[in-house]
């Protein structure tokens, strides 16, 4: 659960100041995301090759290339701020309800626009394994779980030390230790 108490008692003032610090290419995928706006997937981004090298380093020639992309026009981040400002203003006005994430047929696009490249289709699945908007995308499933010699007695000793020794407890509470433990409430 996300606390919104810092949103729900923002200023409008509080709020403007607040997107200029936002990254804003992560604000433009992001906006386009949630509203579909197509006035904030035209806007235009340029990108930078961004040479960081060591001097201290023997070879000279080693260097760490990466590159930076940003909003190109200074009246499209204005526009970008001015519309994430008038989206919180409007969430907040409503209470800040949960809110879905968007159209999943919008995902590729507004990845495109946060990266500042478009992002190929085979390389999507990658994407939003990173983005983590399924909690369970990098979860294990087991097949065939493996059996490990000696795991009952090892969890059944670890259990008896979290209850203690009281019979009376055990039989009257539930356990409530989430990993040795799968007795229910009852």
């Amino acid at each position: 659960m996300t606390d919104k108490s810092e949103l729900l008692t923002a200023t409008d003032e509080t709020i403007d100041d607040a997107v200029k610090y936002a990254d804003p290419m992560v604000l433009r995928g992001l906006l386009y995301q949630l509203t579909g706006d197509e006035s904030i997937a035209a806007t235009q981004a340029t990108t930078a090759q961004i040479r960081d090298s060591e001097p201290d380093r023997a070879s000279k020639d080693f260097a760490l290339v990466q590159s930076k992309a940003d909003v190109s026009k200074p009246s499209d981040l204005a526009m970008i701020q001015s519309k994430a400002a008038a989206f919180l203003k409007s969430y907040r006005e409503q209470g800040a309800p949960d809110i879905p994430c968007g159209l999943p047929e919008r995902l590729r696009r507004s990845l495109s626009l946060v990266a500042g490249t478009d992002i190929p289709a085979s390389e999507l699945e990658m994407w939003l394994e990173q983005l983590a908007l399924d909690p369970w995308a990098r979860g294990l499933v087991w097949q065939d779980p493996p059996t490990i010699p000696g795991l009952a007695e090892i969890r059944g000793s670890r259990h008896r030390r979290w209850h203690g020794r009281s019979e009376r407890r055990r039989s009257t509470e539930a356990c409530r230790h989430p990993v040795l433990c799968a007795r229910k409430e009852r």
